[in-house]
């Protein structure tokens, strides 16, 4: 009975969408912890793992080494694009090939910002992090963010990734499809979002959203068809908050964060979510040879995930990540 229960699984797992997300509606459900998001999806008609619909959150979870299977293990060679406002290369080990999708500034270094979430150092540091969750990964920094220099002090400064920028970026993953497993985005571009199931492009930057935001998710789903997931962070502003932009179409592997069985306060999420990246409850912050400590957040959870499911330790919705 087990091993028939177990091969049901398998096929079950095969044929489970990236997206949990059935509709573009959203339940507005206080969510805490890992039961709660599970009866969640379940009462409100989200597909769910079915792995998890039959395992209780009193019992051990399973270790992903330990339900790995064949049928989810991914092609090494594929390279993890991640997608940023700027990346120091020289701080990230291993494999890593530089691209530049920004619309001007290509050719200008930014002027160092302290903080790990400044756009000087955020996509350093999404990159390290994918880099510890699967050390063999290829990865792709796509750099979206126009840079531009003060006349006066001569300082480079990096503009905010908008919509124009993101659709770069996945025209870009288009363009090497045969070379890209997995996409990871850990920005929000929110328009006018101030409740649960709203999901709109911001016009920052001047983005027609009208043209833009039909061609981001059609483009997104060209690359889920091409069996490229585009991972992106829930945010970091509360669950009773829309889940940000892009994370909200319903063709993006959504990422939040939490410790243990619970989220965190401050990640966005609802019973749409795809996916929870999970420390353990002792801690709220992963290691860093580079950067020290970084603080867990839907940005780091979202690099994690996508590191991990490109080597296929991702077979569950409440993904383990390691500190």
């Amino acid at each position: 009975m087990k091993k028939t229960t177990a091969i049901l699984f398998a096929a079950l797992l095969a044929i489970v969408p990236l997206s949990a997300q059935a509709t573009a509606e959203r339940p507005i459900i206080s969510i805490s912890n890992y039961e709660e998001w599970l009866k969640a999806g379940v009462d409100n008609g989200w597909v769910v793992n079915s792995q998890i619909v039959q395992r209780s959150v009193e019992q051990p979870k399973p270790t992903a080494e330990l339900v790995v299977t064949e049928e989810v293990k991914r092609v090494p060679e594929k390279a993890l694009v991640i997608v940023d406002a700027y990346f120091d290369s020289s701080k990230i080990s291993g494999e890593v090939v530089n691209v530049c999708v920004a619309r001007t500034g290509c050719d200008l270094t930014p002027s160092p910002v302290a903080g790990l979430s400044s756009a000087f150092n955020h996509g350093t540091v999404m990159a390290d992090l994918a880099r510890k969750a699967n050390p063999d990964v290829k990865i792709y920094l796509v750099r979206a963010a126009s840079a531009a220099r003060d006349s006066r002090t001569g300082a480079v400064t990096l503009q905010v990734v908008n919509g124009n920028d993101f659709l770069n970026a996945l025209k870009f993953v288009q363009s090497k499809k045969d070379e890209v497993g997995a996409v990871s985005f850990s920005y929000s571009m929110n328009g006018n979002m101030t409740k649960v199931g709203d999901c709109r492009l911001s016009t920052s930057g001047s983005v027609n959203t009208s043209v833009v935001d039909p061609q981001i998710r059609s483009t997104v789903a060209d690359l889920k068809i091409a069996g490229i997931p585009v991972f992106a962070a829930t945010g970091n502003d509360g669950n009773r908050r829309p889940v940000s932009y892009p994370a909200c179409i319903p063709d993006v592997a959504s990422v939040a964060s939490g410790f243990g069985d619970k989220f965190l306060a401050s990640s966005n999420h609802d019973a749409a979510t795809d996916y929870v990246g999970a420390l353990p409850s002792s801690t709220l912050s992963y290691k860093s040879i580079v950067f020290g400590n970084i603080p867990h957040a839907t940005s780091s959870a979202t690099a994690s995930v996508a590191a991990m499911w490109l080597d296929g330790l991702v077979t569950e919705k409440w993904v383990r990540v390691s500190p």
